[in-house]
């Protein structure tokens, strides 16, 4: 996991480690998130035997822990124990939520600070949580796909979200943000498409990438109009370079180091002038 920031010139990205504060400790770092501005940070440390993965249980000494940052990395604080087969789903600026369950299959949060829980509206069957949305008290809940559907997904509340109307040819893969949704089209005839919708589902904005051979492939916005993303085709890894792109200026920055890590940061649009 790196950061990047802004370089002393205003145009140069640098990388920074914001988790070495986890190599000087005994145990090891299990799970981690991001706070929407950048600044707080979650890790799930192993301080103690092997706590439980996707493949084996936790040993009987395993030990759990979770431990908060709130200058990006630059101190630590220890929140609390936590249980056994829980990860951390997303992060804000007060709290961390947990996700009961490893990956994809976990349904249920339990927001560790607050004491919160919460679990899918009821009336839908649902596959996993796909994202977070934003609630009508200024923060964010659960959103999670509903099962045998390949394009709606639903909120705590039970408000519904649908993609782009599309033909049996095509697929928009969403992107949630905390006021929005990006659905992207990656390749359709020639270019890479994207759409930002609002909570409503009101379209905001249209763009477009047109360029065969370096596509882009959407994944998350980290802050503001800063993107991470990845440059070129997958399947060609050595070809491939990872970029931060930045919206308010319609930049692109390369970052050669962390391409030659394999990181997965995949991202970045323009905006179609049509």
């Amino acid at each position: 996991m790196y950061k990047t920031v802004p370089g002393d010139d205003g145009e140069t990205v640098a990388v920074e480690r914001p988790w070495a504060y986890f190599d000087e400790r005994p145990g090891y770092v299990v799970d981690f998130g991001l706070g929407p501005g950048g600044q707080t940070l979650a890790a799930l440390e192993c301080s103690r035997g092997r706590c439980a993965s996707g493949y084996e249980g936790p040993s009987e000494d395993a030990l759990l822990e979770l431990w908060v940052s709130r200058d990006a990395g630059g101190t630590w604080e220890f929140w609390g124990e936590v249980p056994q087969y829980f990860g951390i789903e997303t992060v804000t600026d007060d709290d961390v939520a947990l996700r009961e369950g490893f990956e994809w299959k976990g349904t249920r949060i339990w927001w560790f600070h607050s004491g919160n829980k919460e679990a899918p509206p009821e009336g839908h069957e649902v596959e996993y949580i796909a994202g977070w949305f934003p609630d009508h008290e200024g923060g964010v809940s659960p959103l999670w796909k509903i099962r045998d559907d390949g394009a709606t997904y639903v909120t705590a509340t039970g408000q519904t979200l649908s993609a782009p109307a599309a033909n049996d040819y095509e697929r928009w893969s969403p992107i949630f943000l905390t006021d929005g949704v990006l659905w992207s089209q990656v390749g359709r005839q020639g270019a890479d498409r994207f759409v930002l919708t609002d909570g409503t589902g009101a379209v905001q904005g249209a763009y477009a990438w047109v360029a065969p051979q370096q596509p882009l492939r959407l994944s998350a916005r980290v802050a503001d109009h800063r993107f991470v993303g990845e440059l070129g085709h997958p399947r060609c890894v050595a070809d491939t370079t990872k970029v931060v792109v930045d919206f308010a200026t319609r930049t692109v920055h390369p970052l050669p180091e962390l391409s030659a890590r394999g990181l997965l940061l995949i991202l970045a649009a323009h905006k179609s002038t049509e």
